[in-house]
């Protein structure tokens, strides 16, 4: 999450190097092919935070109020609709090279790194996950590892093991303790150096603390780059200089900065061992390790929430920022009865049967970000029982309806998208044309959206997040009827669990339900999904 000017400060004393395999005739630098690498987010370990402290939790509200505010002011500046992506999704051959190439390392590592996420959007919402699963389902599918913890001093032990680099977009590894052979790169700094005959060749600063202290003639371990960065973070208006003849005159005179030190940032295995037992029940951190890994981060720390030692204040979930009409009521509000399924049975799961937490969602409200208590307490559990029946019973009627349609990732977007229309219907609002639902169905671009079709596509989206929710509750808790029955004694979940988990069988894994590049091609090539008109229309919308 950074502290304020140290990347800028520390670039000039950071040693540029270059990574991968030297091209021909170039030196071999201690960074080429055989180094150990750690990523915070091919590598010795991938890491992805599982539960961010409670310190974080202003910083992250922040962030999600930024993104409010940035979807504002976009929405001002195109009041007439979003313009078109600059990639047309044509199956032509032209156009497919030109959508590859858009997203070629060439373009990624462009000196403007904001040139994919054009516009100033907020952030993809499901990047996380998505970028999760597709690792899990790859080669590097060992490597990856979903922490009960914030990823970085999981980082910095890992890479003072093994002598290793870390790959992070977070400068705040700048100051964690990684050892005397750990460094770090930034991967907002690293540069195409050249175009070579057998690949492309990287070059990047390598920042090393210890290096990097004795250049600032301040010592030669991370404590006093602590200290730099406490002062640049905590003294308003201080300048680097100033904080480092403070940090330098202090070192002369043997005297350290009395500060509470940055959370973890000298730790060990040992000592995240230790931390993580001091938060956690043993049993159900075990059990996390077996069995959270597949989890979104949003839900694994929802998961984490539950088996505190020292139960905290709320169990909230921090729900990202659509890309959605923000004139409109938050896009997540069609699909809350899905997640407050999720959050039941994951609740009930946990207590058997006592049910006295409430999940607290944080999602949008106008141009805030708000909380939204979700009750799950004993004394509402038959209201939330009949609810789930409900759920269940709605879900089975629409899934059924288009249970001929092939293949199932357009089964379960006509599933969404009749939910959302039903909603509308529920709701006397004007639904969309059968034009703008089909476009949105198959993923299918057009000369400029209208805010009403990019809100529905918002809807359809939120819908298909918290649909996969539910499965993943699902396969995390490993409902068993018998030993859900046996042990809280309420056949009604158990009951409504078993229904549910068998109508989302056939549920895709969630990124390719958002339709990449790749799944949009392989639609718009088979002309086969597409139903005639009056089919359509009397099986997607919703007979008033």
């Amino acid at each position: 999450m950074g502290v304020r000017g140290l990347t800028k400060h520390l670039l000039p004393y950071a040693e540029w190097k270059v990574l991968g395999n030297p091209a021909e005739g170039q030196s071999r630098s201690p960074y080429h092919e055989g180094t150990n690498v750690v990523i915070d987010g091919p590598s010795d370990r991938i890491y992805f935070d599982g539960f961010l402290p409670e310190h974080k939790i202003d910083t992250r509200q922040e962030r999600l109020e930024k993104s409010i505010t940035e979807l504002f002011d976009f929405r001002a500046s195109h009041p007439n609709g979003f313009p078109s992506l600059p990639l047309t999704l044509s199956t032509s051959a032209a156009n497919n090279a030109q959508v590859d190439s858009a997203f070629s390392l060439q373009a990624i590592l462009r000196d403007n790194p904001q040139s994919l996420t054009s516009r100033n959007l907020p952030s993809p919402p499901f990047i996380v996950p998505a970028v999760i699963h597709a690792l899990r389902a790859s080669e590097f599918k060992c490597s990856v590892d979903l922490v009960p913890g914030e990823a970085d001093p999981y980082c910095a032990a890992r890479a003072s093991v093994i002598r290793g680099v870390i790959f992070t977009a977070d400068s705040d590894l700048l100051i964690h303790d990684s050892g005397p052979g750990g460094s770090v790169v930034l991967l907002d700094h690293i540069q195409l150096e050249a175009q070579v005959e057998n690949g492309t060749t990287l070059r990047a600063p390598i920042f090393e603390p210890g290096k990097i202290s004795q250049k600032l003639g301040i010592g030669s371990d991370v404590q006093a780059l602590q200290n730099l960065a406490y002062l640049l973070q905590e003294v308003p208006g201080i300048s680097f200089h100033q904080a480092l003849q403070k940090v330098r005159s202090r070192k002369d005179r043997g005297v350290e900065l009395a500060h509470e030190p940055f959370h973890l940032v000298n730790a060990t295995n040992q000592t995240l061992a230790r931390h993580e037992a001091a938060l956690f029940d043993d049993d159900h951190l075990r059990y996390f390790r077996l069995h959270g890994q597949h989890l979104d981060p949003r839900l694994a720390e929802i998961c984490l929430q539950l088996h505190l030692k020292v139960k905290p204040m709320e169990h909230a979930m921090y729900l990202p920022v659509l890309l959605e009409d923000p004139a409109r009521a938050s896009a997540w509000e069609v699909s809350v009865p899905f997640r407050h399924l999720a959050y039941t049975y994951l609740i009930h799961r946990s207590s058997c049967g006592s049910m006295q937490s409430k999940i607290y969602e944080y999602r949008r409200k106008g141009q805030r970000l708000v909380q939204n208590p979700l009750s799950t307490s004993s004394s509402e559990e038959r209201n939330v029982l009949n609810e789930a029946f409900i759920v269940c019973d709605q879900l089975g009627a629409v899934h059924s309806a288009f249970n001929n349609i092939h293949p199932t990732i357009l089964r379960w977007r006509y599933v969404a998208a009749r939910y959302v229309l039903d909603w509308y219907d529920s709701e006397a609002k004007t639904l969309p044309s059968v034009e703008t639902v089909m476009h949105i169905i198959m993923g299918k671009g057009k000369s400029k959206w209208s805010w009403d079709g990019i809100h529905f596509a918002a809807q359809i989206d939120g819908v298909l997040y918290s649909v996969h929710m539910i499965r993943q509750v699902l396969q995390y808790l490993h409902i068993v009827p018998s030993e859900w029955e046996t042990s809280c004694n309420v056949d009604g979940f158990a009951s409504s669990a078993m229904g549910i988990a068998q109508i989302l069988k056939d549920l895709p894994v969630f990124e390719k339900l958002l339709l990449s590049t790749r799944e949009t091609r392989w639609l718009s090539d088979s002309s086969r999904y597409v139903m005639p008109g009056q089919e359509l229309r009397k099986r997607l919308f919703p007979v008033s």
